[in-house]
């Protein structure tokens, strides 16, 4: 029994001296593999504004769709997907069907998210029930309740709303969210009720934040803000860099800025906006030491590289499909591409007078007419006036649909009507033109970007930035339709009474107007441009041409030592340029003239007035419009070519649908625009329109209805002078009638 004790002793102590042996062997390695190289890769979006889907000009991609998103995450090793904000609002798809954006969300995979400024534009039960649908946190440390002061999104999904962690690579990586405190000025104050942005406590926050996020033994921290670079938010993602301490990374948004920098040794990097650029921040962990590179990833190098996942792009198809009614509606057709909003990750809109924005405005005036005929104001003088920040992005050349209207004008803001003077006008404007600057560097891209930059209609301003706030503007007059001035407005004029019409956000964000008293409240923005832009495309038989400026908003350049600038034009056809060869050009629809492009298919344009210009470019049948500018730095652009609306059949077919079975007069319109779409079309696109016989039967019944009925429409609209003609021809009647009489009785006498 001795033995078999000693003996099993004997093995006991055998096995664990090999095991002690084994762990004394095993520990260097563990050591060695904990500091063996790791790289963690972050992807990142920002201002993404709803625009989902994967876009190409010819074979090249000009958008990044979450379709090539999650292909690119799924394709890279230790990779964490994150969204800086401003994803959720800004298309028809985020307006009419936002569970759906969630999902779209969810199933690209990204692993955290923090709300922009916008994502509060339809409410903050929406912004709470999308955080809860999200599979990932959604996080930002500054926003709290007034109530409790605890964070808006804590206890959601499990996080403490302020910041977390994600284990990854045998490493873990602290992540804090933060939202613009400007959010309360960008979006109407009804949707924040009982929430604080913490201003000016947005340092004190994250370093709190760090200190929590260095107690759990972090590898590294990442900041993600929604910040920006502009000074219209009180703390800016320079701020943070600079005074918040044992940070390593900033993704940021809000500003628009295509950027990657290094600032007090942390690395910052924003991708612009709409999907036109991936960011890349690679975590480089190497003997304990943490190095980060960070990129921007471009649409056509990702085009290159990669393939859509195929079961994203069928699931947006699908919820796209089930709005298809909403926005599919053609309303009208322009002839070239009226611009505005936000344009290679620029919103020009902030910088200067815009045809979107001069659309919008006349849209304005013309309804405000509608509104005020046969009232105590019908002979006020109209002025409109909308914020830049609102108008969104550009309507394209050709067909126009109600989907493009609502990525224009997202939001649902409503036309308010004022009564004003010129001194609360003239406040407005400064108020508008006070944060545009001169460049430090000279001839370089103008500071101060700003949403509430104007775009007016019924005024002329000159304003010279060189000179102090509230005291920018140099003349603002009154102009009539053809922009001829009808009367000099003064600054310190309070007698002189005008019609102001403008969106209703805009209410809270200029002071000068916010409590004067709305008289009248209208229709939904755009549902009036919608209308506009039919009328106009009626107007002119089926095609409109808007003007690229018409003066409205002038800059005075009043620096001796600043020149205009040199622009040069990259021409693309499909993926090849258009080498050595002529093509035409027309600047800001002026005179066409003939240019040849060098090898590398390039044009360089000499003495561009500073500004804003637009380029309409020619070639073998195909057309493009693109801009060049030096108020921002787009002095330098590649233009795609592309085919005209003379293939598109289904807009065509979309026109031809609207014609109702009982076809009155006052569908005429409607009728001549289908049949001019139709015929303008390519012989061999014409036989793919299937309801075309519905327009040559709705022609049919509207000549018959022209040869045998009256106009219903005209006695409706001209009763008063229908009445009056008929009191008049009776009484014309009863007269004769009586001086007849009067000559049988004289004869009879």
């Amino acid at each position: 029994m001795l033995k078999k004790f000693c003996r099993l002793n004997f093995f006991l102590s055998l096995l664990l001296s090999f095991f002690a042996f084994f762990m004394c062997y095993r520990t260097p390695i563990l050591y060695s593999e904990k500091n063996e190289k790791v790289i963690i890769t972050i992807l990142h979006t920002n201002d993404l504004h709803g625009q989902f889907a994967s876009e190409y000009s010819g074979n090249i991609l000009t958008k990044i769709g979450l379709d090539m998103i999650k292909s690119i995450k799924d394709q890279t090793k230790n990779c964490i997907l994150v969204d800086a904000g401003d994803a959720t609002q800004g298309s028809a798809l985020c307006k009419l069907s936002t569970d759906n954006v969630i999902k779209l969300l969810n199933l690209t995979g990204y692993d955290i998210r923090i709300p922009g400024n916008h994502d509060f534009d339809f409410g903050q039960e929406k912004v709470l029930q999308s955080a809860k649908n999200s599979s990932c946190p959604i996080i930002a440390a500054n926003i709290t309740r007034t109530t409790d002061k605890m964070p808006f999104f804590k206890d959601i999904n499990g996080n403490n709303g302020q910041s977390f962690i994600i284990k990854i690579g045998g490493k873990k990586i602290g992540f804090i969210g933060a939202t613009a405190e400007e959010t309360t000025r960008t979006t109407p104050p009804f949707n924040l009720k009982g929430l604080d942005f913490g201003k000016g406590k947005e340092i004190e926050i994250l370093n709190n934040e760090v200190s929590k996020l260095k107690s759990q033994k972090v590898d590294a921290i990442i900041v993600i803000t929604h910040f920006g670079i502009n000074n219209s938010n009180s703390c800016t993602s320079y701020d943070v860099a600079q005074k918040v301490l044992g940070i390593n990374a900033i993704i940021d948004g809000h500003s628009h800025t295509s950027m990657v920098e290094n600032v007090n040794g942390v690395s910052i990097a924003q991708t612009g906006a709409h999907s036109t650029n991936l960011g890349k921040m690679e975590l480089i962990f190497d003997n304990n030491n943490l190095k980060i590179n960070s990129v921007l990833m471009s649409a056509a190098e990702i085009g290159r590289s990669f393939i859509p996942d195929k079961d994203l792009t069928r699931q947006y198809d699908n919820y796209s499909e089930e709005i298809a009614p909403a926005i599919e509606k053609v309303l009208g057709k322009s002839y070239g591409t009226i611009f505005g909003g936000t344009y290679n990750n620029f919103n020009t809109t902030r910088y200067s007078e815009m045809a979107a924005g001069n659309l919008i405005c006349d849209a304005m005036i013309d309804y405000g007419e509608k509104r005020l005929k046969n009232t105590e104001y019908e002979n006020f003088p109209l002025v409109a006036f909308e914020n830049g920040g609102s108008v969104k992005t550009s309507i394209k050349n050709g067909f126009i649909k109600s989907g493009d209207i609502l990525k224009v004008l997202p939001l649902d803001n409503r036309v308010t009507f004022q009564i004003i003077t010129p001194k609360e006008i003239y406040q407005t404007i400064e108020r508008g033109t006070s944060k545009l600057n001169y460049p430090k560097k000279l001839n370089g891209p103008f500071e101060g970007s700003f949403g509430g930059f104007p775009q007016v209609s019924g005024l002329k301003i000159d304003f010279d930035i060189t000179e102090q706030k509230d005291n920018r503007i140099i003349n603002m007059c009154l102009v009539d339709k053809n922009e001829k001035e009808k009367q000099r407005l003064f600054r310190d004029d309070t007698s002189t009474k005008i019609i102001f019409l403008c969106n209703d956000y805009t209410l809270y964000e200029f002071p000068a107007i916010a409590d004067l008293e709305v008289i009248k409240t209208g229709e939904f923005l755009s549902q009036v441009l919608s209308d506009y832009i039919q009328k106009l495309t009626f107007e002119n038989g089926g095609e409109f041409s808007y003007p690229f400026t018409k003066n409205r908003i002038n800059l005075i350049i009043n620096k001796n030592e600043f020149k205009n600038f040199d622009g040069e034009i990259t021409i693309m056809n499909s993926s090849n340029v258009v080498s050595s060869s002529d093509v035409i050009l027309s600047i800001n629809d002026g005179q066409e003239k003939i240019f040849k492009t060098t090898q590398e298919g390039k044009i360089k344009l000499s003495n561009l007035k500073t500004g804003v210009h637009k380029v309409k470019i020619k070639y073998n049948g195909m057309h493009t419009d693109v801009l060049l500018s030096n108020l921002f730095d787009l002095k330098n652009n590649t233009a795609f070519l592309v085919n005209g609306p003379e293939i598109d059949f289904e807009s065509v077919a979309n026109i031809i649908g609207q014609i109702p079975l009982n076809v009155g007069l006052k569908d005429e319109n409607l009728i001549k625009f289908a049949r001019k779409s139709y015929d303008l079309l390519l012989k061999k696109f014409k036989t793919r329109v299937i309801n075309y016989s519905k327009l040559e039967e709705s022609e049919k019944k509207l000549a018959k209805l022209k040869g045998h009925y009256v106009d219903t429409e005209f006695i409706k609209d001209n009763k008063k002078l229908l009445i009056t003609v008929g009191i008049l021809t009776s009484s014309l009647l009863i007269l004769y009638v009586i001086i007849v009489i009067e000559k049988r009785k004289t004869k009879l006498t």
